[in-house]
């Protein structure tokens, strides 16, 4: 496995597209029968929990990439995504006190770091649905605010669920095989932030050229007006 995906890395960096196209089946592959359909069917689907599953984010990351410029609007869907999760997250168990302390339980953290999610998951545990709600509506807000100014604030959201949630994907006590949803959903959200920081830039610029060439044309049709006065 390691030295499938340290060659796909490599030839991603190497050949580009052609290797994204491979990695693209790959993340496929391992969604699917690695990671059964991203637990899809088997635990709720929030995003706490890393759904829709890494490898499937990665295969949207690679084609993404693949048609970057032949079709920018694929970058923009990170906000669609994070609007789905809020309403996903109205599940009925998401409301329970099982859930949320099991989202909040740290297992997969050193248990030198476990103390530090503890206020979390304590108040998770006494207000379950009141944090639920707090959950949808972060959710809800960050997929309006992703494309404006509030992008930190959807990053911050992000690292806040991949810390104590996600655990940092059990990367620092081996659990894990992958980093877990939260930082490629972040990936997907700076997408659509540049995406849409060019768009305004590119506006802008076009602004910019019109109102010259307004002005450029104001002022040839003004000298043109002088000299036939004055002649």
């Amino acid at each position: 496995m390691f030295c499938v995906q340290a060659l796909l890395g490599f030839l991603v960096i190497v050949y580009h597209k052609s290797a994204l196209t491979l990695s693209c089946a790959w993340s496929f592959l391992v969604w699917v029968f690695g990671e059964g359909f991203g637990g899809i069917f088997v635990t709720p689907p929030s995003v706490l929990l890393g759904f829709p599953g890494a490898a499937l984010l990665y295969f949207w990351l690679s084609f993404i990439l693949i048609f970057w410029e032949r079709c920018p609007q694929l970058r923009c869907f990170a906000g669609i995504f994070l609007l789905a999760f809020s309403f996903l997250q109205f599940d009925t168990v998401m409301f329970t006190q099982n859930f949320q302390s099991a989202v909040f339980s740290g297992d997969a953290l050193p248990k030198e770091l476990v103390p530090s999610i503890e206020f979390v998951k304590v108040f998770a545990s006494s207000y379950p649905v009141l944090m639920n709600l707090l959950e949808i509506l972060l959710n809800f807000i960050s997929s309006l605010i992703i494309k404006k100014r509030g992008f930190v604030v959807v990053i911050s959201y992000l690292v806040f669920v991949w810390y104590f949630a996600q655990n940092l994907g059990g990367i620092l006590t081996g659990i894990g095989t992958d980093p877990n949803s939260a930082p490629l959903i972040a990936l997907l959200s700076y997408a659509s932030y540049k995406s849409e920081r060019v768009f305004e830039l590119r506006t802008s610029w076009l602004k910019v050229s019109t109102h010259a060439s307004t002005l450029f044309a104001f002022l040839k049709h003004f000298k043109s007006f002088r000299v036939s006065i004055f002649t």
